[in-house]
């Protein structure tokens, strides 16, 4: 193993090979994704001329006259967005919930007046 390497940690073994014997790194998966972003630019950068007539957006207050292809990135911006928007909402709420969880519950001073009879009752009810 050279110190170029890009598996410090000696993970070169059999389970880090595919079914053919190639071995996955993180160069090899940066330029996966080097070449899927190409690929994404050309068909954006063809998107674009294909869609130069324009149109006339109104948005409220604003209105005016815009390329279809601008009209149409622009709303998926504004809809990833979005979605980025939620996606980070729920990790912070599973992170929050995961950090309460590690911490344990809160010890309470009072208990309330039903938990007693409700406790009470599940068992006549099995009986």
């Amino acid at each position: 193993m050279s110190k170029f390497d890009d598996d410090p940690e000696g993970a070169g073994d059999s389970s880090s090979r595919d079914h053919e014997g190639f071995r996955h790194t993180r160069t090899s998966a940066a330029w996966v994704a080097v070449v899927v972003a190409v690929i994404f630019g050309i068909a954006l950068i063809d998107f674009i001329a294909q869609n130069t007539r324009h149109v006339r957006i109104e948005f409220f207050w604003a209105s005016g006259y815009i390329p279809v292809a601008v009209a149409l990135l622009g709303a998926a911006l504004a809809g990833a967005v979005v979605v980025l928007a939620i996606g980070v909402g729920r990790v912070a709420q599973l992170r929050l919930n995961i950090r309460r969880q590690r911490r344990g519950p809160k010890p309470s001073s009072h208990v309330g007046p039903n938990e007693d009879d409700r406790d009470a009752s599940s068992v006549d009810d099995e009986n």
